[in-house]
Formats: C-alpha cells, structure tokens, sequence
C-alpha cells in the first residue's frame, strides 16, 4: 500500500489546454495556440496537473496525474477551481 505525502502545488495544479487535443496551449495577445494542433483558438479548456509525492516501504516517487484522473482525487471540476 502507498500513501501520497504531499500534493507539491509549486508548479500550479493546472493548465490552460487545447480544446481539442488538450495539449498545453500557449497563449499570444488575447488568443491561444496549440502546437500539437497547429491552430489557434480563442477559449481554452483548464485541465488538472497534479504532481503527488507518493511513499510505500520500498521507497517513493512522484507521479504526475492529470485531467480526469486528477477530477477523481479532487472531486472539484478544474474549471472550478481556476481563478485568474
């Protein structure tokens, strides 16, 4: 059995993805570009990044969980819980 130590909130809990591939999408101006998609768009989507410190007897790790997986542990939508 592991047990996750901490939740390391240093690089954020979420980022803004394509709407489609929800790929991390970069923002330029007032409009936001994917490279995976190779378009721009003008609302994204906010998806979960969570990086979780886990420990067992053998040792520990970090795994890094995203979108709905993510929606499980928190059991908030990500979209609620972005704030600009």
């Amino acid at each position: 059995m592991a047990v996750v130590k901490k939740v390391n909130a240093e690089n954020g809990w979420h980022y803004i993805s394509c709407t489609d591939c929800h790929k991390k999408a970069k923002t330029i101006g007032s409009t936001f570009w994917c490279e995976g998609c190779k378009k721009g768009f003008s609302s994204p989507t906010i998806s979960y990044r969570l990086e979780l410190h886990v420990k067992d007897e053998s040792g520990s790790t970090i795994f890094v969980v995203f979108d709905k997986e993510a929606e499980k542990i928190v059991r908030i939508p990500a979209t609620q819980v972005y704030t600009t």
